[in-house]
C-alpha cells in the first residue's frame, strides 16, 4: 500500500494540489465566501490529475507493472483519500483562528468555523468519492461527467446541511455554535460523518473494483 501511495504522488498528483491546499486560508476571512467553499478548492485537482494521468497513459502504465487491478483502484483510491484527509488536517488551525480569534461572533454567510463544518465537508466527501471513483473505473479514462455529478453530489450535502440550520432552529442551536454546552451533539455529529466516509469509501472501492474488471485497456 505504501508503494502504492507513493507512486500515485510522485506520477499522478497534479502540483496544484499545493496550492490548492493553501484555499483554507479563506476560513481567516470574515464574511467572505461560505466557508464549505475553503475544503471545495481542493476538490479541483481532482480535475487536474485525472486529465493528466488520462494524457500519460498512467493506467496502462500501471497495468504493466507487477500490480492487480484491484491494486491500481486502491492506489487512486488512496490518492483521494490523501488529498482530502490532508486538507481537513490543514484547516484545523485556521478554523480555530477563524472561530476564536477573527469571528467570535460566526460567520454570516453560512456555517461557522466550528466541528459541524467539518462533519459536513467529511460526509461531502464521502459522497463525492461514491460517485467519482466508481463512475471513472466504468472507462478507466473519462472523468469529466463522474466529476459532474460528483460535485454535484458534494454541494448537495453542503444545501441540506445549510437548509435544515437555517430553518430549524434547534439543530441550529445545537450544531451551528462553539458553545461547550452544546459539544457533545458536535462531535457525535462527526464521529458518525467519519463513520459514513469510510463505509462509502468501502463501498467506492469495491464498486470500482467490479467496474474496472470489465474494462479493456
Amino acid at each position: 500500500m505504501k508503494n502504492l501511495l507513493y507512486k500515485e504522488l510522485k506520477l499522478v498528483l497534479h502540483p496544484s494540489v499545493y496550492f490548492l491546499f493553501a484555499c483554507v486560508m479563506i476560513l481567516l476571512i470574515p464574511g467572505y465566501y461560505p466557508y464549505i467553499l475553503a475544503f471545495s478548492y481542493v476538490l479541483i485537482c481532482f480535475i487536474n490529475t485525472f486529465l493528466t494521468a488520462r494524457a500519460n497513459n498512467d493506467l496502462k502504465f500501471t497495468a504493466m507493472l507487477p500490480v492487480s487491478r484491484k491494486d491500481i483502484v486502491l492506489g487512486k483510491h488512496m490518492l483521494a483519500w490523501f488529498i482530502e484527509i490532508v486538507e481537513l488536517l490543514i484547516a484545523i488551525p485556521f478554523a480555530i483562528i477563524s472561530s476564536y480569534l477573527i469571528s467570535p461572533n460566526g460567520n454570516p454567510l453560512g456555517l461557522d468555523a466550528n466541528i459541524t463544518l467539518f462533519a459536513v465537508v467529511i460526509l461531502g466527501y464521502a459522497v463525492f468519492n461514491i460517485i467519482f471513483l466508481p463512475g471513472f473505473f466504468k472507462t478507466g479514462y473519462k472523468s469529466g461527467m463522474p466529476l459532474l455529478f460528483a460535485f454535484s453530489g458534494y454541494f448537495l450535502v453542503y444545501g441540506i446541511a445549510e437548509t435544515l440550520i437555517a430553518v430549524v432552529p434547534s439543530i441550529r442551536l445545537n450544531f451551528d455554535s462553539s458553545s461547550p454546552d452544546t459539544i457533545l451533539y458536535r462531535l457525535i455529529f462527526l464521529l458518525v460523518s467519519i463513520a459514513i466516509y469510510i463505509i462509502f469509501n468501502i463501498i467506492s472501492l469495491k464498486k470500482s473494483v467490479l467496474n474496472f474488471n470489465k474494462v479493456s485497456l
